[in-house]
């Protein structure tokens, strides 16, 4: 894709309350948050915009660092916890 597309990176969006997808998605596979995306989701749900570079192609300069994004994360699950 990489080569055919001239692409940067890959692109997967995942529902903030699929903890197992996010792990899978975050620890195992290395995708970053990149943004969250308010009520992407029919039902209303937030949405993990994450992204997977290809080598040599790097982040996004301005992007936010992996661990303030996770921090970030965390925070809206206990923020949502407390709206239900």
């Amino acid at each position: 894709m990489q080569e055919v597309f001239d692409a940067e990176y890959v692109s997967l969006h995942v529902r903030k309350s699929n903890r197992a997808a996010f792990h899978l998605y975050n620890e195992t596979l290395a995708y970053e948050i990149n943004d969250i995306e308010k009520e992407y989701y029919a039902d209303g749900e937030d949405a993990y915009d994450m992204r997977s570079y290809f080598k040599g192609g790097g982040g996004n300069s301005s992007q936010v660092p992996t661990e303030s994004m996770q921090e970030l994360a965390i925070e809206d699950s206990k923020q949502d916890g407390e709206q239900q």
